[in-house]
């Protein structure tokens, strides 16, 4: 609860800026794609007469369509780029002030080096919360009309389609908890690496009297290899992933694409709705 609570303080220091990505976001991922079904469901209805729609009403629909989603992915950057920066700079001015409030009573709780390095880091992360709540509004917003619509269409191939996308939902559940640990493994190697360059500098001079430059150049090796092995660790979890979702995606395809022409054949479904299924 303490997360959501400091999520909601920092959409209202964001509020207009939020409120603007958070309306491109729903033209973006659900206006604009629900609308783009119906077009290529009026479209291919007109082409087959079974339509009140005629194909060149239709097409210029599907292309006006694709014009503005075209158009409307850039303008979301426009109050994207300020609520992300602004969050950054609230994080970072509250880190800042934590630390002198309390200098004098305790010291950094971690080597210099990884401190700046959070700074640069953890503020861009939790910014992004934003953005992704943003996404995930819109998404939802789009996968709960569009599922409405299809199951007006036909039950049975709704049923079908959502049975791939909650088989991603629990595979990403699954890898949950390895992302995280392999994301955590990958920021601590970072961190260790940022310190020790933060060090290594401040103590160069003192390194070269004491001769120890080949044990330092050793130990920043060993840094360097165990941050590239945790960042190759990170990434692999992450397409597999993603594969495995992609995979998932087109597997719904294929269901519709084979109980669709099984229903097209009794006539209980036309090809705008097999495009419309497609699509969405």
């Amino acid at each position: 609860m303490r997360e959501v609570r400091e999520l909601l303080r920092l959409m209202r220091f964001t509020a207009l800026y939020f409120s603007l990505c958070l309306g491109f976001a729903l033209v973006v991922y659900l206006v604009v794609p629900l609308l783009l079904g119906v077009a290529t469901q009026a479209f291919f209805d007109g082409l087959s007469r079974h339509a009140h729609l005629n194909e060149v009403a239709a097409l210029t629909l599907l292309v006006g369509l694709q014009i503005l989603g075209v158009a409307a992915s850039p303008l979301l950057g426009a109050p994207w780029s300020p609520m992300q920066q602004k969050a950054h700079v609230l994080l970072r001015r509250n880190l800042v002030s934590c630390i002198l409030r309390g200098y004098g009573s305790h010291g950094l709780t971690q080597p210099v080096g990884e401190i700046v390095s959070r700074f640069r880091d953890d503020p861009v992360l939790i910014a992004d919360v934003l953005d992704s709540l943003c996404d995930l509004i819109g998404r939802t917003a789009f996968a709960v009309t569009a599922a409405v619509i299809m199951w007006q269409i036909s039950p049975l191939l709704t049923v079908a389609l959502f049975i791939p996308l909650v088989l991603s939902s629990v595979t990403t559940q699954l890898f949950g908890k390895r992302i995280r640990d392999c994301r955590e493994a990958a920021r601590a190697a970072s961190g260790k690496l940022t310190a020790f360059l933060a060090d290594l500098l401040a103590g160069q001079m003192a390194i070269r009297v004491a001769g120890a430059t080949p044990t330092v150049i050793r130990r920043l090796e060993d840094l360097g290899a165990e941050r590239r092995r945790a960042e190759v660790r990170d990434s692999v979890v992450v397409a597999v992933l993603e594969a495995f979702n992609l995979n998932f995606g087109n597997l719904g395809t294929g269901i519709v694409l084979l109980l669709g022409v099984t229903a097209m054949r009794s006539h209980a479904f036309t090809v705008g709705d097999l495009a419309l299924f497609v699509v969405y």
